[in-house]
Formats: structure tokens, C-alpha cells, sequence
């Protein structure tokens, strides 16, 4: 991601988003590179999705609405539209 690596679960990933999960199939690899993601926003969305990481914030709602959009995470989404509800953000 960005030219950095993580180290994250494919599976974990493909239950979150349909998107990536069409990535994993049939790859059989251990690294895959996904294009046009800024590493700082892909961890603020990693976040979100793991347990007890809830950690939208104003700073990164627009980035993590931007990712949960182009990866299909419907969770992540409601998440952070709930936060924009609640919160004193302006664009």
C-alpha cells in the first residue's frame, strides 16, 4: 500500500469487502498490492474494522468514507456517517 507493506488476513479483509475479496480469489500469493490507496488512510480503515478499534475521528472521516466507498464496506460506511451525524464536521 503507498509502497509500504502490512501484514493484514486476506480472509479477515474478504468478509469486510467484496472488493478486496474478488483480489484474494484465486491468488495464491502472500503479498497483493493494492493501488492508490494512501497508507495512512488504509490503517485509519483498518481501525475501524478491527474489534474494539473504533477510531473515526473528524480528521480522518473523509478519508475512510473515500475508502470504505471504493472497497464496498457497508459497516465502515454506516460508521462513519453515524459520525458526521453526530459530529460538528463541516466541508
Amino acid at each position: 500500500i503507498d509502497g509500504g507493506k502490512m501484514q493484514v488476513s486476506k480472509e479477515f479483509l474478504a468478509v469486510h469487502s467484496p472488493v478486496l475479496a474478488k483480489m484474494f480469489v484465486g491468488n495464491d500469493t502472500q503479498e497483493v498490492e493494492i493501488k492508490a490507496v494512501d497508507y495512512e488512510g488504509f490503517v485509519s480503515l483498518l481501525e475501524v474494522i478491527f474489534p474494539g478499534r473504533y477510531a473515526i475521528a473528524d480528521k480522518n472521516v473523509v478519508d475512510i468514507l473515500k475508502l470504505g466507498r471504493r472497497f464496498e464496506m457497508e459497516r465502515v460506511l454506516y460508521l462513519a456517517e453515524t459520525h458526521l451525524t453526530h459530529s460538528d464536521y463541516s466541508f
